[in-house]
């Protein structure tokens, strides 16, 4: 049994045999997948595919191997095994694979039909249905990539049986950011639920609230012209985070960084008059702090992080933020002051 949650997003209760619907008619299948997709997940589809002509395409796990190197060896396999555009990629894993599997479909013989099929939360909600692939490049998160949407997502909640605490904590951290954008009525939504469980009909619900959220901003400005710059509340913080933890050789989930840049977000959001309301801020502030720890930042950690947002991609120099007016009204393209930047920083640090 299918249910659409919106166009191109189909919720399936039998993930293999929608997988084999989709896959039979295709010359030739190319399934990338990490080694834990493939241990955990793709067990799930592979007896649906006696008929398939398909290969499994294996990438190392982590955002560390988000890369050019990743993209060609993928390209390498499809080249080799004679991959023509009645082809077909399926991007069986988290964000990364979402992210690089698109992209090498997307650039192999100027665009190969691609399906996502998310086994994160994170990207359930959030990689897989926005269109933006890319690799990291240069210590940069995500600073070579390209909009296209892929042909289908396929949503199956019982991939999400196979993560641990962290991982479904991460995908929490985009919904908190999604609770935000759209209104109190998501957000206490989200402010109910006391522990993330798998299996819990409640978490299911709020999934499909937050790719419904995530989908229709999406669809009026796919290419970020405009309105889409609302999603990436707590991002420009985030990505600074990550990219900060990457320098030092260290991991960070992208939502654990999320959840810090809302808080740094929301704080930021306060200085401004006729903004948020302190009352609202430490309303946000609580919510993530009973599901996210602090990560670990000093002072002397700020101006590497003011400059890493310098370079955001979406910055063009100047360190620009989206902020929360309250709940269900968000603005973009505001700019700070590096000074007031550094305080929302102190800010978290001193939490």
């Amino acid at each position: 049994m299918e249910k659409i949650i919106e166009e191109r997003i189909v919720l399936c209760s039998n993930i293999g045999n929608a997988v084999y619907e989709r896959l039979s008619l295709a010359d030739k299948v190319f399934f990338v997948v990490d080694e834990n997709t493939y241990k955990y997940c793709f067990p799930l589809i592979e007896a649906n595919l006696k008929h398939v002509d398909y290969q499994v395409l294996t990438l190392e796990s982590g955002e560390e191997f988000k890369s050019i190197n990743a993209i060609n060896f993928i390209w390498q396999k499809m080249s080799e095994s004679k991959a023509t555009r009645f082809s077909i990629v399926v991007n069986l894993g988290g964000g990364v694979i979402c992210d690089i599997g698109g992209f090498a479909a997307a650039t192999f013989k100027r665009g190969l039909q691609f399906i996502n099929i998310p086994t994160t939360l994170l990207a359930q909600v959030d990689a897989s249905v926005g269109g933006k692939l890319g690799f990291n490049f240069n210590g940069l998160k995500n600073e070579i990539g390209l909009f296209c949407k892929p042909h289908e997502v396929l949503i199956d909640y019982k991939f999400l049986e196979t993560l641990d605490e962290k991982e479904i904590n991460s995908g929490f951290a985009e919904m908190i950011k999604h609770s935000v954008i759209s209104g109190k009525k998501h957000f206490d939504e989200l402010y109910s639920i006391e522990k993330l469980l798998a299996n819990d009909p409640l978490l299911h619900k709020a999934i499909n609230t937050s790719i419904s959220i995530k989908s229709s901003i999406v669809s009026n400005d796919f290419n970020e012209n405009g309105v889409r710059k609302v999603l990436n509340l707590g991002h420009t913080f985030a990505h600074a985070f990550e990219s900060l933890y990457a320098r030092y050789g260290e991991d960070i989930t992208h939502g654990k960084a999320v959840a810090a840049g809302l808080i740094c977000a929301a704080f930021l959001s306060t200085q401004i008059d006729n903004m948020l309301e302190i009352s609202e801020m430490k309303k946000i502030e609580s919510l993530i702090m009973r599901f996210f720890s602090k990560i670990e930042i000093s002072d002397s950690d700020v101006p590497q992080l003011i400059e890493l947002m310098q370079h955001d991609k979406k910055n063009n120099g100047e360190i620009m933020f989206t902020i929360i007016k309250k709940l269900g009204d968000v603005t973009y393209n505001k700019k700070f002051a590096d000074t007031q930047v550094v305080s929302a920083l102190k800010y978290y640090i001193n939490l």
